[in-house]
Order: structure tokens, then sequence, then C-alpha cells
């Protein structure tokens, strides 16, 4: 990692709330398929991973914050109050967003194997899950403002179908599933999971941004 650009160098600006704070108040280093990220407002790993699971070392993907209450399944309790984590927005608009500056240097920009588009690559993911860059992103380009308004679809299922059996509702709730590696179970952690599982059967490793035992 002593290769990729420092945190310095790539994190000019960041307003919380129209609230200007230091970057390193918000994000935290983690390892992808794509290299080096940086993540805002995820789990920490002692919360995310499992115990006895291996994913990076301690530099990675640890911040110290713990989740206020909240859970994947039923979110915020209602006495939390809006200094909480993960950060919530209280609000819809502009003020109530957060708001990123980022840099890139010249002799940084790599045209062979990124292509003659260069940028950021920027991902939305609920704080539970491990962010797959390579699978679903958009593009934030050198020399641009980016302005991205999220609307929610907000899809639940029924207490009264719990009594059904999960393989009848086509569906699980996330405490009736258990992953070996993962505290929360989403269908993306599950496909993670089942992907590092089939990689390391097949080759017995698994690729460097991979959790393992």
């Amino acid at each position: 990692m002593s290769i990729a650009p420092q945190f310095g160098d790539v994190f000019f600006s960041c307003k919380w709330t129209l609230q200007n704070q230091s970057c390193h108040n918000f994000f935290t280093p983690m390892l992808t398929e794509e290299g080096l990220c940086f993540t805002f407002n995820m789990l920490d790993k002692t919360e995310l991973l499992r115990n006895n699971v291996f994913l990076h070392d301690e530099n990675y993907m640890s911040h110290g914050m713990k989740a206020d209450g909240w859970t994947l399944e039923d979110g915020y309790p209602k006495t939390t109050s809006k200094d909480t984590y993960p950060r919530r927005a209280l609000s819809a608009g502009f003020s109530a967003g957060f708001f990123l500056l980022l840099t890139a240097y010249e002799q940084d920009l790599d045209y062979v194997c990124k292509g003659p588009v260069q940028g950021f690559k920027i991902l939305l993911h609920n704080p539970a899950e491990i962010p797959r860059v390579g699978m679903q992103y958009f593009r934030a380009p050198l020399n641009q403002e980016v302005v991205v308004a999220v609307k929610p679809d907000m899809m639940t299922t029924s207490d009264g179908l719990r009594g059904y059996d999960p393989h009848r509702r086509n569906c699980f709730f996330p405490s009736e599933r258990h992953l070996a590696y993962y505290q929360s179970y989403t269908q993306q952690n599950c496909q993670v999971e089942c992907l590092a599982n089939f990689t390391l059967e097949r080759c017995g490793c698994v690729a460097y941004h991979m959790p393992r035992k």
C-alpha cells in the first residue's frame, strides 16, 4: 500500500451538515477488489465480522465507533439522539448531506490500466455490508462537481410472514440466517462469503480482500 496516494493527497475538504470537519473523522481505509478504498459510515470490523474471522490487518476497517443501538433490521431506537453512529441525515437537501472535495495529481493518473476516463469510483452501501466497488458504482470525473440525490425505495416484510418457511416466502429475515464470517445477514454479505468459500475450496487460498478464518 506504500504506492497508493496518501490520505491527505486525496481528501481535501469534508463537510457534514454544512460543518467543516477533518476528513479523518469520516473515512476508514479498507481493501477491496479495486485495491485501497475508503468507506464512510460503515460499522467497525468488531461489529461487522465474527470474532474468529480475519479480514485485513488492524489498520483497515477499524475506527473505534460503536453503533448506538442501530441494527439492520430495526434501524435506530426511538430514543436515539441526532449525534449517533451510524450517522444519519435528519432532513432532505444539500444542507443535511455530506460534502466532499477530492484531489488527484497528474502523476497518479493511470491511463494504461484504467482507460481514458479518469476520476473516482463512488458507491452507496448500508453500514453492515462490505462494499463491492467492482460490481456497482458511479464515477466522479476530474474537474467536475457531482451532486447525488438519494431517493430511497424501502421494501419491508410483514412480521406475519415469520411463521412461513424461508424457502416458501423466498427470503430470510436478517436474524434467521447465520453467516460464518459476518454478524449481519444480507444478500450481498452472503454472496461475498459464498465466493470466498468457493475460492478457498478450488484454489486453496482466497484473494487479499476476502474474509477468512
